[in-house]
């Protein structure tokens, strides 16, 4: 294909992406952040076989609409991947528990990726090894969605501390030494 195909379609997805971010965001504030993630999980096991279907024609109308739907997906994820992944972690170990985990899912899984995409697509001669692939990613971002528990409405301090006694307000998890004695 033509290099200007690949440059038009990223072009048009970025700015149909350029929207939905905030407005995959305001969604989430609504209905919670958890099933905005797990939607695009979904999608993403789907998407990943429409996307190379639509790019084995070779036409550029689909090339674009396969970009496009992916940078939907990619919208939706970075829209409350921020918020989600923070409000998991109790306040004393937020930036750590968030920074541990998306710098070793970088380096592990995104800097895998490419390598892994073009040995399967080396070892298999299509791009139907790497939906698979993408599939496998989606589904295991889909059960880690579906075991974390959705925090829009709690209050994030909150988050990590002590089961309260009956009558008794919440103790957080660094006046427990206070508390003990």
């Amino acid at each position: 294909m033509d290099r200007s195909t690949g440059l038009n379609a990223v072009m048009v997805g970025m700015v149909v992406a350029l929207p939905a971010i905030p407005l995959f965001a305001i969604l989430a504030d609504r209905i919670g952040r958890r099933p905005v993630y797990i939607g695009a999980s979904i999608a993403t096991i789907g998407w990943a076989f429409a996307f190379f279907a639509l790019l084995d024609t070779r036409n550029p109308a689909a090339v674009i609409v396969a970009v496009v739907g992916g940078l939907l997906i990619f919208s939706a994820y970075s829209a409350v991947i921020g918020a989600f992944f923070s409000e998991l972690f109790p306040t004393e170990v937020r930036y750590s528990g968030v920074s541990l985990a998306c710098n070793l899912a970088s380096v592990l899984a995104g800097s895998l990726a490419p390598i892994i995409a073009i040995a399967l697509h080396s070892a298999f001669g299509t791009g139907y090894a790497i939906a698979a692939y993408l599939a496998v990613m989606g589904a295991i971002s889909l059960g880690a969605s579906l075991i974390a528990t959705e925090t829009r409405s709690v209050d994030l301090a909150e988050i990590g501390a002590a089961e309260p006694a009956q009558g008794e307000p919440a103790a957080r998890s660094l006046n427990l030494a206070e508390e003990i004695s």
